[in-house]
């Protein structure tokens, strides 16, 4: 099992965004401003996707095949973008709990946001 914020970058492996599957626990577990959206969209447009932030998938018992549990913003980016191929990184959890937790996690990282701050945006689980 992954342990930590961190996505292994080693492990990165290329998808077709089209066949990437979302999970209803992880769909909209942090607010996005449409905003953000449209930033990220026009970011793609011009630099693409970059390998650096890799959409993590993960799967758990009872979940084989892998789903996204963070990057669902940039997916829907690629996809509206047209991007054939996207950065992905597969991570095995022990429950969907320990996923959940390691998308908070890396949405903490990310976003730079102390605990408290991240978890004001945090819908209820």
């Amino acid at each position: 099992m992954s342990e930590g914020p961190t996505v292994p970058l080693d492990q990165i492996k290329y998808m077709d965004p089209k066949e990437i599957k979302t999970h209803p626990s992880f769909v909209g577990l942090l607010l996005v401003a449409e905003s953000l959206l449209n930033d990220i969209i026009r970011s793609m447009r011009t630099n693409g996707f970059f390998t650096s932030h890799p959409i993590v998938l993960g799967t758990w018992p009872g979940q084989e095949e892998p789903v996204v549990i963070d990057g669902h913003t940039r997916l829907r980016a690629a996809l509206a973008v047209g991007i054939r191929l996207v950065p992905v990184v597969v991570l095995e959890f022990e429950s969907e709990l320990a996923a959940l937790q390691r998308a908070v996690s890396l949405q903490t990282e990310r976003r730079d946001h102390h605990r408290r701050s991240i978890l004001s945006d945090v819908r209820e689980v």
